[in-house]
């Protein structure tokens, strides 16, 4: 058994946060050159690596460079996968020729790999229902579980559709078709649900999932960046640079910590200035996207230099302009909130007055907590009182349980949103 502290008692630990960061971009570098039909290949391929990486560091000691060392030894595990499928000669040889002419599996091989996994996911003739979970399995790696609660789906019929589409793809004579503009709004779709699930983690013992978020961030750029990239992709990547920017105030000793108790120095810089990039050429379209909404809500968020210089009344114009994209409740609960922080708490309030009677969001914890905070901010305790109760009597994660322990001093942060 290893010491606590020893390199052999390193080893779990950091092959499982490899796994959590690097598992999709291991994944697309094997699909790249095995091709679509052969995903479960890949993803096995990966797992073998990650169980060798389990059982040979602790003796031989950890790779100078971790991450490497997993990709080509998932390539050389798909190899040997290959060779015992009579079926498999060009996929092989494909990866032979691709495996001489890798160095050190480097950041070029990294952003080819993601190009090429985005390329192909824009292309593939599949049906959106089947294609969403899909590449949110394999490019996010998200588990079934986690893409039912993006999609507001049950968890086994998410679970179908993945395997659906891995078969169709399996099939054989798949050919990848047009790019069109229904699948590029997959790709976005998926990207954002996976920078959702990066901010608010399905997993209640999480209070971020960073690496999600991060690599929704990378794949946002990659798209932005690539040939034929839409004011639709810049938005989004603007979304996701102000959104992760956010991430190293947002945690504190396994604790949410909210906007306005946020230290905005430790904000990253770097990504609030991409972010402002990217809006400007996001700028170019005509017809804005719910993306463009969004990532100017961030924007504004980022902009101001505390919570009482925020321009509250822009952020409600914008939730309004938002609401004829998508009025979906969440947007109208962002508006209620945004609405009670320009000090129009009567307006938000009828907001919630509203959304309680269609009963959708009935059961939604942070329903519940927002009306309870808007209620106190009135004066009306009781009432808030009550919403409060309701809020933890729902389960919600533990992290937000504890801060809805704490009261409501401060208003919550609008996240990002399904």
């Amino acid at each position: 058994m290893a010491e606590p502290g020893s390199p052999a008692a390193e080893v779990p630990v950091l092959v499982d946060r490899l796994f959590r960061r690097t598992r999709s971009r291991l994944v697309a570098g094997v699909v790249r050159v095995l091709g679509p039909g052969r995903i479960d290949l890949a993803e096995d391929a990966v797992q073998d690596a990650m169980v060798r990486a389990l059982r040979t560091w602790p003796f031989r000691g950890i790779p100078e460079d971790p991450a490497a060392w997993l990709m080509r030894t998932a390539r050389n595990r798909a190899i040997d996968m290959l060779r015992r499928d009579r079926t498999g000669h060009e996929a092989q040889d494909r990866l032979v020729v691709h495996l001489e002419l890798l160095a050190s599996g480097g950041r070029a091989e990294d952003e080819a790999d993601g190009r090429h996994l985005l390329e192909l996911c824009s292309t593939l003739p599949l049906a959106p229902d089947a294609l969403v979970p899909l590449v949110l399995h394999v490019m996010g790696g998200l588990s079934a579980r986690e893409i039912a609660r993006a999609l507001l789906l049950p968890e086994a019929t998410v679970a179908q559709r993945i395997v659906r589409g891995k078969r169709v793809l399996r099939g054989g004579g798949v050919v990848p078709a047009r790019r069109t503009p229904r699948n590029e709004a997959v790709i976005h779709q998926v990207i954002y649900l996976m920078l959702t699930e990066g901010h608010t983690p399905a997993d209640a013992d999480e209070v971020l999932r960073t690496e999600v978020a991060r690599e929704a961030l990378r794949l946002a750029l990659l798209l932005a960046s690539g040939r034929g990239a839409t004011p639709a992709s810049h938005a989004l990547a603007a979304l996701c640079c102000l959104t992760v920017a956010r991430f190293p105030a947002r945690e504190s000793a396994g604790d949410l910590v909210m906007l306005p108790s946020q230290d905005r120095s430790r904000w990253d810089t770097a990504l609030v200035e991409e972010g402002f990039r990217q809006l400007t050429r996001a700028a170019s379209g005509d017809t804005p996207s719910r993306y463009h909404f969004e990532a100017a809500i961030a924007a504004e968020h980022v902009r101001a230099a505390t919570l009482a210089e925020t321009n509250w009344d822009g952020i409600v114009d914008l939730y309004h302009a938002l609401e004829t994209i998508d009025p979906s409740p969440v947007v109208r609960l962002n508006r209620a909130i945004a609405l009670a922080m320009a000090g129009r708490n009567r307006e938000g309030l009828a907001v919630l007055d509203a959304l309680s009677a269609e009963g959708q969001l009935a059961e939604w914890p942070w329903f519940h907590a927002s009306r309870a905070w808007l209620l106190h901010r009135t004066g009306l305790e009781s009432s808030a009182a009550s919403h409060l109760w309701r809020a933890m009597a729902l389960g919600p994660p533990a992290a937000h349980r504890r801060l809805l322990e704490r009261g409501f001093d401060a208003p919550r942060e609008d996240p990002p949103s399904s």
